[in-house]
């Protein structure tokens, strides 16, 4: 009976979940977007702090020619206005803060974008939900945490039971029902209980393959009499 309210309840949950999934995905996609387009235009205005498509050149010494910039070199930039051009000195120190900053920017970039491309929700639940116990409950549990958190990124509300509900609907059956029959309260409790019950499973597993002593095969022996000639 206990099994079966359990059940009823993990299935339940998982409707409500999976609408909120829908309604979720739905916002988070309109949320991707519009950082794409914010994370542009930021990119784009700070690549044009050294000014692109502005006429440059590179003071070496007493000489100025065209060369590859680098953080070090001193920059005079001409910056065309609508009815004058203003010419504008960067010195190495500002020149290598601003480089430094374009720098972030690339990194922040790519690591805010890679971080949207590699986390589908789609994915996640789908993963959440195929999850079982099938070696120890620590490996099960290890995994289980890592897409709980996955899951919290694209949903907040999930309460603690939820959670405690799937992770007993995912254990192996000997270790379920016991755990079940306990009627725990939080995720921990029911964690608690799982490697005990591990622990009570393989110990008596141990003792079944252990070769008795009571069962030993004696050796048989010859009493066959000689007959007297």
């Amino acid at each position: 009976m206990a099994d079966g309210t359990r059940l009823k309840e993990i299935q339940e949950a998982q409707k409500k979940t999976d609408i909120l999934f829908m309604d979720e995905r739905a916002r988070r996609q309109a949320s991707e977007d519009e950082i794409h387009g914010r994370l542009d235009q930021q990119y784009n205005r700070n690549k044009s702090i050294l000014g692109e498509g502005l006429t440059t050149s590179v003071e070496k010494g007493s000489s100025s020619k065209a060369v590859s910039i680098t953080p070090t070199d001193k920059i005079t930039a001409i910056l065309p206005g609508k009815d004058t051009t203003t010419t504008k000195t960067l010195e190495p120190t500002v020149l290598s803060t601003k480089w430094s900053f374009l720098i972030l920017m690339d990194e922040l970039v790519i690591n805010v974008l890679g971080r949207f491309e590699d986390l589908d929700s789609e994915r996640v639940m789908t993963d959440f939900n195929k999850l079982h116990h099938e070696t120890t409950v620590s490996a099960y549990l290890e995994r289980f945490e890592e897409l709980k958190d996955q899951m919290l990124i694209f949903n907040k509300n999930l309460e603690e039971e939820f959670f405690m509900l799937k992770f007993i609907n995912g254990l192996k059956l000997e270790v379920k029902s016991f755990v079940s029959t306990c009627n725990p309260t939080s995720l921990n409790q029911v964690v608690i209980l799982a490697r005990k019950q591990e622990h009570t499973v393989s110990a008596i597993l141990r003792k079944a393959l252990q070769p008795s002593k009571n069962t030993q095969t004696k050796p048989l022996i010859n009493h066959i009499t000689e007959t007297p000639s």
